[in-house]
């Protein structure tokens, strides 16, 4: 719903061992229902937070109503992308 906060997340594996890894570089780009992109560096910032090895997650403010798209990412050791999507619901008792 407008208003909420949104916890998006992501686990990186090793593709051979399957075991958590945590890749060299780790990004999140969020695009609002505007189709405002912003993109995320974990280390740059505190945006992204590690949870344990392998495991990050951010918060979202969901600040207005449509289809947001968030793509978590990382490059070099790791190198993985997932793409998902989620619905924020209009205010109707306002």
């Amino acid at each position: 719903d407008l208003g909420d906060v949104v916890r998006v997340s992501a686990t990186f594996t090793d593709v051979d061992t399957e075991g958590t890894v945590d890749p060299d570089v780790i990004k999140l780009s969020i695009r609002t229902p505007a189709g405002v992109v912003t993109t995320y560096t974990f280390g740059v910032g505190a945006y992204i937070i590690k949870q344990a090895v392998g495991e990050y997650n951010a918060v979202i403010d969901a600040n207005q109503s449509g289809f947001w798209f968030y793509r978590w990412w990382s490059t070099g050791f790791g190198q993985a992308a997932k793409e998902k999507t989620f619905k924020v619901r209009s205010a109707q008792a306002v």
